[in-house]
């Protein structure tokens, strides 16, 4: 998340999934999506952390305005 998005908005739940551990030596990539607004209307982001092309951590994240 860019300074200018965390500077205003507040981190409200926070759901992780573990999928593979990261080891040593590995290459790892941050993926995070666009805010977009849930079923429920909130400000919404999900992030995935890849390793070698596979999913080794998965969090959604809500925010408040």
């Amino acid at each position: 998340m860019g300074a200018e998005f965390l500077t205003h908005h507040q981190l409200k739940h926070m759901t992780m999934r573990y999928e593979k551990e990261v080891r040593y030596g590995q290459t790892v990539t941050s993926e995070i999506s666009s805010p977009y607004r849930n079923e429920n209307g909130e400000l919404t982001t999900d992030h995935r952390i890849v390793v070698d092309g596979q999913l080794a951590a998965a969090s959604t994240m809500t925010w408040n305005e």
